[in-house]
């Protein structure tokens, strides 16, 4: 028994030193594909790299299903489009270009979603259906309308949504949807060329919720009571913050903004132009 045990103690350091000699001698070939996480907030536009081959946002591509649709612009009485103030002069450090002129909004959002420039990189919306359809869908008409101001403020829209609707500055309850607002004003401006187009894009004043209330809520303000007058209900004597879709407050500043929701409208920052 004891034999066998020191047969056994003498064998493993063999052993062990062939491995390692094994180890040494062979090299272990890399990732094909190596993955790199990054964190969006460090990436700038020298981190982006086109696929290979064709350039999709090319405008002389024609697609096999071309897509005509409008774009509709307005604003609110307490929200200007934040392209038209001072460059990073609003609460949320926007906008980064220099200011558009409120009548040339409409154009300029046009323009961004289908034309390659300086301002969008080259990159389009059109680029990126062709992209992603390989070729078989494509915008390739995007008539602005506009700009229009809104019967009511933004928050009476952006609060109407996911349990938001009674943090409002007069104590009100709110119930609004922006889309019927905007068409009424589109059709009494343009007549009623709606069936004209396959889709409508609705461009609206301010942000998408989406984008902000993470990064200015619980990302800013440790916590709701933290939240600063600016970031605040308008009314000092209602809460600062607001319920939100995901967690349980975000700053008021940010909770009046709109969702994109199941529709086809888009914020000054982000928005949906299909959705689920």
């Amino acid at each position: 028994m004891h034999t066998t045990n020191r047969f056994i103690f003498r064998i493993i350091p063999v052993i062990l030193l062939l491995v390692a000699g094994c180890r040494e001698n062979t090299e272990i070939p890399g990732p094909i594909d190596p993955q790199m996480v990054q964190d969006q907030d460090d990436m700038t536009w020298d981190d982006y790299t086109p696929i290979p081959g064709k350039n999709w946002a090319d405008p002389s591509l024609v697609p096999e299903r071309e897509f005509k649709m409008a774009l509709v612009a307005v604003d609110f009485p307490d929200q200007p489009f934040v392209m038209t103030l001072p460059k990073g002069s609003d609460l949320f450090g926007n906008p980064q270009i220099d200011p558009v002129s409120r009548e040339e909004i409409p154009q300029f959002y046009a323009d961004f979603f289908l034309k390659p420039g300086k301002v969008n990189h080259g990159q389009t919306i059109n680029g990126y259906w062709m992209e992603q359809s390989r070729g078989k869908f494509g915008i390739t008409v995007l008539e602005p309308y506009g700009p229009y101001r809104m019967p009511r403020e933004l928050w009476k829209y952006g609060l109407s949504e996911l349990g938001q609707n009674t943090f409002t500055p007069d104590g009100s309850v709110v119930h609004y949807r922006m889309e019927r607002d905007v068409d009424s004003l589109w059709r009494a401006d343009a007549g009623d060329v709606k069936q004209h187009y396959d889709a409508v894009l609705r461009i609206y004043a301010g942000y998408d919720e989406t984008g902000v209330w993470q990064e200015f809520g619980e990302m800013k303000f440790n916590t709701r009571e933290d939240i600063t007058p600016e970031w605040g209900n308008p009314n000092p004597e209602k809460p600062r913050w607001a319920a939100t879709r995901y967690v349980e407050w975000t700053s008021w500043k940010a909770a009046q903004m709109q969702w994109g929701l199941s529709s086809i409208r888009q914020g000054e920052n982000s928005g949906t132009i299909t959705h689920e």
